[in-house]
């Protein structure tokens, strides 16, 4: 309402100029001169990084998938060149930029660049489908604005994102691959265990973000300590504090199986790696097949192969589990047949020791389910039945029981109901 409140406002400001029978300028000529010379400062210091800068963004107003490394090069012509983190070494792409006044001068990338509005997409692949990470491409410049540092907020997400200019005779294909690297470290880590002392604290890792899950009287609450990968470790989006220590950075220490994260100020603190399977099943994604599944799952997913559902349970290319938020997963159907796209359900979960899964059902579907199911909620429904009810499950590794690329889940009160599931896609899941 406020921001409907503003729209109007300013329509109703404007119409009543426009009705105005004297001609005024309404901006003259210093104010417009000051606006000018403004964004030709911000783009002096825009021009003066000569290697370029390095921009840790944060897509989404609550920095939900953590943070990402941009290096950008702006030239006179008003050209920007971008390589990142989520590209592929050597990777560059160069489109158009240009600075406004809107309420402060803005940042905008405003013709497509496919590395830099990657996190923008809403079908870039990652994040909620339909809206992706909902990051920005225009940036209010904030006040912080010089040669050494440039403070930008993003003007639909409100995140910070930081830019400092990249040191002369850094390459910057050196510096992604180091960061590539830790990114390779850290995803062998799905969770830290934080000690200090006699004191220790779980830390489980979500995209790249710290987080810690406690349970305050019935409520289960989290703590989030979003992070962008360096390239010896990681910094945080703001100070994170624990045990009354105040963490901006962390350095990875490698001493191979004993490997861990500290800050140079308290080294004698580490976090420590962590390996519950838990913890990798809800921060990945896992596929399913029909061979892969106990006697229950089978008998329902057989039901959809006898109902001769629209689709065709043979055009079925994908079902999985993928994470949706803190508490929740998304079993997800994909098929590429014209027309129908995917269908979904939500599952609440609550983590239990270390290779416990508590899920139920939320009641939630979306998607083009009816599609899939010819008498709509009646064969979901029973498709679903195996997992509806709140349930434990017991997760054992199938293979590798720290970088397990398989893993199993068996029912506690019902063991004739298990799932095996993949990293790997398995494509037809219904005739696999």
């Amino acid at each position: 309402m406020k921001r409907i409140n503003y729209i109007l406002s300013f329509f109703i400001a404007f119409t009543l100029i426009a009705c105005s029978p004297e001609e005024k300028d309404l901006f003259d000529d210093s104010s417009a001169n000051r606006i000018e010379a403004s964004l030709a400062q911000v783009n002096e210091v825009l021009l003066s990084a000569k290697n370029g800068w390095l921009m840790k963004y944060y897509p989404n107003a609550n920095q939900k998938y953590g943070g990402y490394n941009l290096f950008l090069y702006f030239s006179a012509d008003g050209k920007v060149t971008a390589a990142s983190d989520v590209a592929g070494v050597g990777e560059r792409m160069t489109s158009l930029y240009s600075l406004k006044q809107s309420a402060g001068a803005v940042l905008s990338f405003d013709t497509y660049n496919s590395i830099i509005h990657f996190f923008a997409s809403p079908d870039s692949g990652v994040g909620s489908i339909g809206t992706g990470m909902e990051g920005d491409y225009d940036f209010t410049v904030m006040e912080e604005c010089t040669p050494e540092k440039v403070v930008l907020k993003g003007t639909k997400s409100g995140s910070l994102a930081v830019m400092t200019p990249v040191a002369d005779g850094v390459d910057w294909d050196e510096y992604i691959e180091k960061i590539f690297k830790m990114n390779d470290i850290m995803q062998e880590y799905p969770a830290f265990i934080f000690e200090d002392g006699s004191y220790s604290q779980d830390l489980t890792v979500s995209w790249n973000r710290l987080v810690i899950t406690q349970k305050e009287d019935d409520n289960v609450v989290y703590t989030y300590a979003p992070f962008v990968l360096t390239s010896d470790g990681l910094e945080f989006y703001q100070p994170f504090t624990l045990n009354g220590k105040t963490f901006t950075s962390l350095v990875y220490k490698d001493e191979g199986e004993d490997s861990y994260l500290y800050s140079p100020e308290y080294p004698s603190v580490h976090f420590i790696p962590d390996y519950p399977l838990n913890a990798m099943f809800v921060n990945n994604v896992w596929y399913l097949s029909f061979s892969g599944l106990g006697p229950v799952g089978q008998g329902f997913w057989q039901e959809i192969i006898d109902a001769n559902s629209p689709v065709g349970a043979e055009k079925v290319q994908y079902v999985g589990f993928e994470p949706y938020g803190e508490g929740v997963l998304d079993y997800v159907w994909y098929t590429n047949e014209s027309g129908f796209g995917f269908s979904d359900a939500l599952m609440y979960y609550e983590l239990s020791g270390k290779d416990k899964v508590i899920m139920e059902y939320s009641g939630y579907m979306g998607g083009e389910y009816k599609n899939f199911i010819p008498d709509g909620y009646a064969t979901w429904w029973s498709i679903m039945l195996f997992m509806s009810r709140k349930q434990t499950y017991t997760i054992t590794a199938v293979d590798d029981p720290r970088r397990p690329t398989k893993i199993k889940l068996t029912q506690d009160d019902r063991p004739t109901n298990t799932i095996i599931l993949s990293k790997e896609p398995i494509q037809y899941p219904f005739i696999n």
